[in-house]
């Protein structure tokens, strides 16, 4: 198994597919901690003896991407290894889907864009991590929302608030309170710069202004970069200051 420093989509998949997947796959796995386990000993300092967990993860805000720049590609895939394998269903959320959706020429663009190759600089580093209350690691990826936290702490607002009460060093406060992101929208007469102040009240909402304009897919993954690098700041401060 392969030991190295993550630095393209292409790399980032190979670490979450399972070895028998890049076995099938024909790939080589790549072996790296987990974020959490990264990140153990600075969380420990924390003191969040809780559950961690990732703030932002990959797989499904990958998949929504993939819907955004390109809904059709990403159904003829489908369709294509159904016919392929001999199979009847198949899961669209599993690694090795994605991963053959991530090697077709429609999404070049999207693995190789500039705010993906920072979005994996920033993935294992600290400001990526938050304590979570038992159980809710499991749940943001099965309620539907593609795995956002903006969505998903504002929806469960009570545990959320009694989660940053308990552990006010988690500095989670930008992006529960955080309501809008920058996007660049293109008009008539050039690009200008919007806030978009419901993008966080449903997937729907979101997904709508990302169809609308797939630009604000890419500036929604450098909203998360910088909301990654300003908590690594602050966390690293915090526990220097201990």
């Amino acid at each position: 198994m392969e030991s190295k420093d993550i630095e393209t989509i292409d790399e980032l998949f190979r670490w979450r597919l399972s070895a028998n997947e890049c076995q099938a796959l024909k790939v080589n796995p790549i072996s790296e901690l987990s974020v959490e386990k990264k990140n153990k000993k600075a969380t420990d300092k924390l003191g969040w003896n809780v559950e961690t967990d990732v703030l932002y993860s990959f797989l499904l805000t990958y998949k929504l991407g993939l819907e955004i720049i390109n809904e059709t590609r990403v159904a003829e895939i489908k369709k294509d290894i159904l016919r392929e394998k001999g199979i009847p269903r198949l899961n669209n959320n599993s690694p090795m889907f994605l991963y053959r959706c991530s090697k077709d020429p429609a999404f070049t663009k999207l693995s190789e864009s500039d705010e993906y190759k920072e979005f994996i600089s920033l993935y294992f580093s600290l400001g990526n991590v938050i304590p979570i209350w038992p159980g809710g690691n499991e749940a943001r990826g099965k309620k539907g929302i593609y795995d956002i936290p903006e969505i998903f702490f504002q929806t469960y607002r009570y545990w959320t608030e009694a989660l940053i009460t308990k552990y006010p060093n988690s500095c989670m406060d930008n992006i529960l309170n955080d309501s809008f992101f920058v996007y660049r929208k293109r008009e008539e007469g050039g690009t200008h710069i919007k806030g978009y102040k419901a993008a966080f009240s449903s997937l729907q909402e979101l997904r709508k202004l990302m169809k609308d304009n797939n630009q604000a897919y890419f500036d929604y993954l450098k909203h998360r970069n910088d909301v990654i690098k300003a908590r690594t700041k602050r966390l690293e401060e915090l526990i220097e200051n201990k």
